[in-house]
């Protein structure tokens, strides 16, 4: 009998929570939305991570990489430009 009694409060309990969490529109808006973005933000640091040990496993040093990704890159690439004329009528 008293097992049944602190089911029965319980249940109310919980009942109540539930209609004033439903009642209270902004709060479930505002619940869901925060989840949502805290879930795309963990996805983006997960996929900023991988390509970060991507890069550094393929194309660079890790003394290369720590600078390209601090100073900008330090190597110099040579450009050749050809200069073509044309005549305007």
């Amino acid at each position: 009998m008293n097992l049944l009694f602190y089911i029965l409060i319980f249940y109310i309990l919980i009942n109540f929570v539930i209609s004033l969490f439903f009642a209270i529109p902004p709060l479930y808006w505002l619940v869901g939305f925060s989840l949502i973005f805290i879930y795309g933000q963990y996805k983006r640091y997960q996929l900023r991570k991988r390509f970060k040990e991507s890069m550094d496993s393929t194309q660079f040093t890790s003394t290369q990489s720590k600078s390209a990704s601090h100073r900008g890159s330090t190597d110099v690439i040579d450009v050749e430009f050809t200069v073509r004329e044309e005549t305007v009528n």
